[in-house]
């Protein structure tokens, strides 16, 4: 969705932004009302990330759009508080890309597991499990917490 600087504007007012495509160089991300983070949280998070008001978005729109196009992350803030991060397009590739190979990652290591568990090894331990005496547990449990 390409919008105008004044669309910014009109943005700036609503309670949460979402994702926007400005003249192929900006994406402007939020965090929800429900996790916010402080400028000070920001700063750890993210190294010495640069600052602004919506307001000073407002009157400096152009100077942060060249910050952002020079791949500079820009905060915006309300209320003291960071509630959106403007991040340039190659920036946001890169990070859905990386977003991705995460849950793919993810999903790797979950059908493994899931394999694992349903090998016939794990299936006779399971029976053996829930056929096992209140004695047999006890005891399997001592021998457990004995190896620690």
């Amino acid at each position: 969705m390409c919008i105008t600087l004044a669309t910014i504007y009109e943005k700036c007012y609503t309670s949460t932004f979402h994702t926007f495509h400005i003249e192929g160089t900006i994406h402007l991300f939020s965090s929800s009302r429900d996790n916010q983070m402080t400028s000070a949280q920001l700063d750890e998070t993210v190294e010495a990330i640069t600052a602004f008001t919506v307001t000073e978005l407002k009157e400096r729109a152009r100077e942060v759009i060249d910050l952002v196009a020079e791949r500079k992350a820009i905060a915006i803030l309300r209320h003291k508080v960071a509630d959106a991060v403007l991040i340039s397009a190659s920036d946001y590739v890169e990070f859905v890309k990386l977003k991705r190979e995460r849950l793919n990652f993810l999903t790797e290591r979950y059908d493994e597991m899931v394999a694992r568990m349903q090998a016939p090894e794990s299936a006779a331990g399971v029976d053996t499990l829930f056929n096992a005496t209140s004695e047999e547990m006890g005891r399997a449990a001592v021998a457990a917490a004995k190896r620690g």
